[in-house]
């Protein structure tokens, strides 16, 4: 069961960095979906349980992950060296700290073991019912829908005033003269 555990914390947080990341570079992107981030977390950590020899397997794996987020959310090439950069050096570098913050105690272990992968999973599970049950016309499958009868008013045109013209101005008159009735 420990075993298991490792890996589901291991794919959730994978998870959860790589949709983060996604996230924070275009937060509309309608095909950012939790599911598919966990679907790359599950690869990332096969790809790493029998990983290759060497900085191939490093190589073989930036380029795989840059190529998937290319493809796969429409992104160009530096949002998704930015994705791929993210997903990978997160964990590199969170990873001491979470080591520190377990220290020697087994419940915290325990509790980062069960906690994290249980509380995402089940809140992505909880937001995919929620969805679902959300559908449009999903909760008014069973009423009738009765529409109200159109009404067409027609619109007055506004009145408008007349355009008058401005008074001329006499370029001929000098600065200081007074404008005169008679002219």
């Amino acid at each position: 069961m420990l075993w298991f555990a490792a890996h589901a914390m291991s794919v959730s947080i994978w998870a959860l960095i790589y949709w983060g990341s996604m996230k924070l570079l275009d937060r509309y992107n309608p095909k950012n979906t939790f599911g598919k981030a966990l679907l790359i977390g599950a690869l990332c950590e096969l790809s790493f349980m029998f990983p290759l020899p060497g900085f191939a397997m490093v190589a073989a794996w930036l380029v795989l992950l840059t190529r998937i987020t290319m493809w796969q959310y429409d992104f160009d090439l530096v949002p998704s060296l930015i994705t791929t950069a993210a997903t990978v050096l997160v964990p590199y570098f969170g990873s001491p700290y979470l080591v520190r913050f377990i220290g020697e105690s087994e419940l915290r272990a325990y509790l980062l073991l069960y906690a994290v992968p249980g509380v995402t999973f089940g809140v992505y599970l909880a937001s995919r019912i929620r969805n679902r049950n959300a559908e449009p016309g999903a909760q008014w499958a069973d009423k009738p829908v009765v529409l109200p009868e159109a009404r067409v008013e027609a619109i007055k045109p506004p009145v408008l005033a007349p355009i008058v013209a401005p008074p001329k101005y006499d370029a001929s008159a000098r600065v200081g003269d007074k404008p005169s009735l008679l002219t």
